[in-house]
């Protein structure tokens, strides 16, 4: 491709031509100078534009999955092959993926026979698959007359995951939780089993037949036997799509809620128990069945690329009620709240089944910074007693660790 001139050049080309016409109409030595002047100026910018990119290759290097919100890097090498030195260069790239849908970058001038390495960091702000491909390098004179371009067609793919929040623990079901145990066993934690697992100070409503006399008398105050937490074997997330209730801020409250819900995956993927996951695409219910450690990746997938559809959420819960065994721990994200959604989570708490119900309205989603730190807000959360069952409300603001570990 043939050089071109800038904005700036062509007010210098039109000033050439103009110090031309007046060496022509007004012959004498000082005009002939700055016709000269102007026309040897603007050759030789055309011609170090013209050059100003031979030699020069541009290669992609491999590029690593990353998680929305976090750096991510779409590093590339580029060589002069030439026997002498080059100005400084733009590299220049366009995709859904960069912040206003394109990245350049200033390439420092190549020394002779230099590579130079760029290893191009961004944060990513929306999950998705995306695809790159042309990357354009751009050259020019000292004098920014003119710009030479030149395409490099260099395919590649990157997979941008939800953003997930590191959670310490689950709260599950009454005085149990989920934390991580050592090689995907759950660990013995206090609970409601049979098994003897330690003492405590004995607690309002605790029963008589459990005061722990021995320790009591060492102690010189009630003390209380406890024990291991029974086994949480099934987990299960329904997540809401339904497109009407879903805010337009980049934030969104559905956002929020496949943030949640790969967080929830990737914490049960150090945890022994059994995962299923719920989702409805349209008229289709996407399902996922299996070890929470095995399903952590395929729950990631398609957390990545799902939308809002035209789907109801009352009717993807109806539907799945009867494979809801007693005692699954069921999070329920929602995007609305209707009268029936109540009603069926529970009929579900009667054949006990443990609800953590997290309800996002759109409008405690309005557009933020993306830079403004994502913080709880007291105001916003309110947690039900147990009957009647109410949902914990969340806003853009609320941190999802304080959601999970009070839903």
């Amino acid at each position: 491709m043939i050089a071109l001139p800038t904005p700036h050049g062509i007010l210098f080309l039109l000033a050439t031509a103009a110090s031309i016409g007046v060496a022509y109409v007004n012959v004498g030595l000082g005009s002939a100078l700055a016709a000269a002047f102007f026309t040897g100026v603007s050759a030789a910018s055309f011609l170090t534009a013209q050059f100003s990119l031979f030699g020069i290759r541009v290669e992609r290097e491999d590029m690593a999955d990353t998680a929305c919100g976090s750096p991510a890097n779409f590093p590339v090498r580029i060589t002069n092959a030439a026997p002498f030195p080059r100005q400084g260069l733009i590299l220049s790239e366009k995709s859904g993926i960069f912040p206003n849908g394109q990245l350049n970058t200033a390439v420092p001038a190549p020394g002779a026979h230099e590579t130079i390495f760029l290893p191009r960091t961004v944060t990513v702000a929306h999950r998705g698959h995306y695809s790159l491909n042309r990357i354009t390098l751009y050259g020019g004179d000292p004098a920014g007359i003119f710009r030479k371009r030149r395409v490099f067609h260099l395919p590649a793919d990157i997979l941008v995951t939800p953003r997930t929040e590191k959670l310490a623990k689950l709260s599950l079901g009454e005085n149990r939780r989920i934390v991580p145990g050592q090689e995907g066993r759950p660990l013995a934690i206090a609970g409601l089993g049979r098994e003897f697992f330690g003492v405590r100070a004995y607690r309002n409503g605790d029963e008589m037949r459990n005061i722990h006399w021995k320790a009591t008398a060492a102690k010189r105050q009630l003390m209380v036997k406890e024990r291991e937490a029974l086994t949480v074997d099934h987990i299960a997330i329904l997540l809401d799509s339904s497109r009407p209730d879903v805010g337009i801020s980049p934030n969104s409250n559905f956002e929020f809620l496949i943030s949640a819900a790969a967080s929830i995956a990737e914490h049960l993927s150090s945890v022994f128990c059994t995962l299923n996951f719920y989702v409805q695409n349209g008229d289709h219910v996407l399902e996922l069945h299996g070890d929470a450690t095995g399903l952590k990746g395929k729950i990631l997938s398609l957390l990545t690329d799902i939308n809002p559809s035209d789907s109801n959420f009352t009717a993807l819960l109806s539907g799945v009620m009867e494979q809801l065994e007693p005692g699954t721990e069921l999070y329920v994200l929602a995007l609305s709240n209707p009268p029936e959604l109540a009603d069926m989570l529970e009929l579900l708490q009667e054949r006990h089944i443990h609800i953590h119900w997290i309800y996002a309205p759109k409008q405690n989603f309005p557009y933020i910074d993306p830079e403004t730190p994502l913080v709880l807000d007291p105001e916003k959360i309110r947690i039900g007693a147990s009957r009647p069952l109410t949902p914990c409300p969340v806003s853009c603001r609320s941190s999802l660790q304080e959601v999970l570990k009070q839903c």
